[in-house]
């Protein structure tokens, strides 16, 4: 994008409040934003630094009628307000980063008046010194409506993925419809495509992965088999590294006139909250998968149905013959749809790609709709993957090859899921390119496959139970990120350790997992059969107990009031040769800054240490 000479306001740099309790209803914008003439413009980057932000709750454009749904406000001065949390540098720092080395000139803002500003962000400040860059202009701190004509004003308007489109200054912008509005992957996006174009040979592979589980395990396994091929692969996106620090990469190396890119595959995770916002016509990928499709964000998407078509908007990112598109059978998805459609996700993907090529010019005079959307496989059959977990292999096909199998047996990571999103991966890394990676190097490299930090992750291995120190080790596992049912229920029912595990669920549920009924927890009722018994804990222990209960579940083993003491009673039930895990199926805000500040915590009290 040509921002030179323009203007870039960032909002939301610093800590996001953790949710108040006090809720209102929400209107959907109903409008589309309007595509904007080429004149020249101010841009406007919109950030928040958690991603599932109670303060913005958004909808997806051109997908469901116009409805109401809760959403949590906190306000700085709410007793549950924290200004310490979540400083984290997210996407909107990394868009101001590149605004200002592609020239433009950057005012930040923030509704938390405690937020760090970008005169005071290190790699904030360094952009602004670099050659040709912009300015650094100001930070305006406090409520948006106090800074309404800095919106009002600019240009372009960049929104992160915590961002809502309900927010009054940016539906505000999109009502007027004289502003482009898109999201921080889209701007990141349209720069690579760019400098690709100005300044390499050809684009670099691109993959990308969305779904509601899986979807981070897959993108760390996909990157490691890319590199096991002696390539260099980005990772990042949703979590880890946003892809517009990744785009600022090519820009400096396009600056140097190196001649290769910094990387030969990119691999993006990326989420519904980026996929509803504005600009996602313009992403192309090569190779696109939706790993996993249940209840999840229910509070920002408002039901199933909307949810499932912003997942699937990825798939309208695949353009020209021979890209991979990867969905999970109809059998593994949670819903169907009103009427009775069961392959919800393909149905979706259909639904995406109209609306991509009635909505925007085509690629090219050749495009047509048999050019969008990929060629469709299966996680869970062919073409595609399919996993025999007893043999420790994977069939993999992809839709214009012959089967092939892959040796699984050298996988460490724990949980059959994990062998799973190993299979996926692969499949994923030969959809970019056969050649380049062929499948006797993904088959070494399975080997040393590694998954994220917090999922089924082994943090500790104590001697003793019960009984003592002498007793048998103990496996303390952290799953935090399970941060919804459908993920506990993943790992839960892959893990063994002969049935003697202690599973820790508790925290913030999310709302409306069973619809209006419930919180959803006893959909993990058959899992926590196969273990030795459950504490619950946290702002949501008592009800998780109670839908437990209700599905037939033994009572739980204790009713912690924290995870501290959740781990303290697991401490005292655990058997010889047993396992604690912390799967808890639950947003983490009622103690934690994030799933990953609980992991920490949970590791720290498994090793005996102070926090």
């Amino acid at each position: 994008m040509d921002v030179r000479g323009k203007t870039v306001l960032v909002v939301g740099l610093g800590c996001v409040p953790v949710a108040s309790s006090q809720a209102r209803f929400s209107k959907r914008p109903t409008q589309p934003p309007r595509r904007h003439d080429a004149r020249m413009f101010r841009c406007l980057v919109v950030e928040t630094s958690r991603r599932r932000s109670a303060k913005d709750v958004a909808i997806a454009l051109h997908v469901r009628p116009p409805g109401s749904f809760r959403s949590l406000l906190p306000s700085p001065d709410d007793p549950s307000f924290d200004p310490s949390i979540g400083s984290r540098r997210k996407s909107g720092v990394a868009a101001a980063c590149l605004a200002l080395e592609l020239g433009a000139n950057v005012v930040g803002a923030d509704a938390n008046p405690k937020a760090r500003r970008l005169e005071n962000d290190a790699d904030a400040k360094a952009s602004a010194s670099a050659a040709r860059a912009g300015k650094l202009v100001r930070t305006d701190l406090g409520p948006h409506e106090t800074h309404a004509g800095s919106f009002a004003e600019a240009d372009v308007i960049i929104l992160s993925p915590g961002v809502s489109l309900t927010q009054p200054q940016v539906a505000a912008a999109l009502a007027r419809g004289e502003q482009e509005v898109l999201s921080e992957l889209a701007f990141a996006f349209r720069t690579l495509a760019a400098t690709e174009t100005s300044s390499f040979s050809a684009p670099t592979k691109k993959l990308a992965v969305t779904g509601t589980n899986g979807k981070s395990t897959t993108c760390a396994f996909a990157g490691q088999l890319i590199r096991a091929c002696g390539k260099r692969a980005f990772v990042g996106g949703n979590l880890g590294v946003p892809l517009s620090l990744c785009a600022l990469e090519f820009l400096r190396a396009g600056a140097r006139d190196e001649k290769a890119p910094p990387y030969d595959a990119l691999v993006v995770e990326v989420s519904s909250f980026q996929l509803e916002h504005p600009g996602w016509r313009a992403l192309r990928f090569d190779a696109a998968c939706v790993t996993t499709l249940s209840p999840d964000h229910l509070e920002r998407h408002g039901d199933m149905a909307t949810y499932a078509a912003v997942k699937a908007r990825v798939f309208a990112a695949l353009r020209g013959a021979e890209k991979l598109a990867v969905a999970p059978v109809a059998e593994d998805v949670a819903f169907e749809t009103e009427d009775g459609e069961d392959d919800v996700v393909a149905l979706a993907r259909r639904g995406a790609v109209v609306d991509a090529m009635t909505s925007d010019a085509p690629d090219s005079a050749m495009e047509t709709f048999e050019h969008v959307g990929g060629e469709l496989a299966r996680v869970g059959d062919l073409p595609g993957v399919v996993v025999d977990h007893e043999a420790r292999r994977a069939t993999i096909r992809l839709p214009f090859a012959k089967p092939e199998t892959l040796e699984l047996s050298a996988l460490r990571a724990v949980g059959a899921h994990n062998a799973t999103n190993a299979g996926v991966a692969a499949l994923l890394v030969r959809g970019l390119d056969a050649d380049a990676f062929p499948l006797e190097a993904l088959e070494a490299g399975i080997g040393a496959l590694e998954p994220p930090p917090h999922r089924m992750q082994r943090v500790d291995l104590t001697r003793g139970g019960a009984g003592g120190a002498d007793r048998p080790s103990v496996e303390w596992i952290d799953d935090s990120k399970a941060t919804n049912v459908e993920s506990a229920r993943a790992g839960l029912a892959g893990y063994a350790r002969g049935g003697k595990a202690v599973v820790l669920l508790g925290g913030q549920a999310k709302g409306g997992m069973d619809g209006p009924r419930g919180i959803g927890f006893g959909a993990l009722a058959d899992a926590l059969a196969k273990h030795a018994g459950y504490i619950v804990f946290g702002a949501s222990g008592k009800d998780i107990a109670e839908e437990l209960a209700a599905a037939g579940a033994a009572p739980p083993l204790a009713v912690a009031e924290t995870m501290r003491d959740a781990v303290a009673a697991a401490k005292k039930n655990v058997e010889e040769g047993g396992a604690v895990v912390l799967s808890p199926g639950c947003a983490s805000f009622d103690e934690f800054d994030n799933f990953e500040h609980r992991g920490r915590v949970f590791a720290a009290l498994a090793r005996g240490e102070k926090v």
